[in-house]
């Protein structure tokens, strides 16, 4: 589950600071399991979960881990994108 993958983020994405190795290596091992479609729409749906329970300042956090790990994304980290449109 994605939310199990992304738990070495959650210090960084709930207080700040520094976004640890460990935060990198799972974000980036989220994103080599998200190889077709579905598994991308899927990764959208919990990213979108996870968007509309916490704050503004978290979401702010959560969209600067793919620059600060180096790793592009596969779709905008937004709780307004319709993942039904991921590819």
């Amino acid at each position: 589950m994605v939310t199990d993958k992304i738990k070495p983020c959650l210090t960084y994405v709930m207080s700040g600071g520094h976004v640890s190795k460990e935060c990198c290596n799972s974000y980036k091992s989220c994103l080599g399991n998200a190889t077709t479609i579905l598994d991308r729409q899927t990764l959208c749906s919990c990213v979108n979960d996870i968007l509309s329970t916490i704050t503004k300042k978290q979401i702010n956090r959560i969209t600067s881990i793919p620059e600060k790990c180096g790793a592009k994304f596969p779709f905008k980290i937004s709780k307004d994108v319709d993942c039904s449109k991921i590819y």
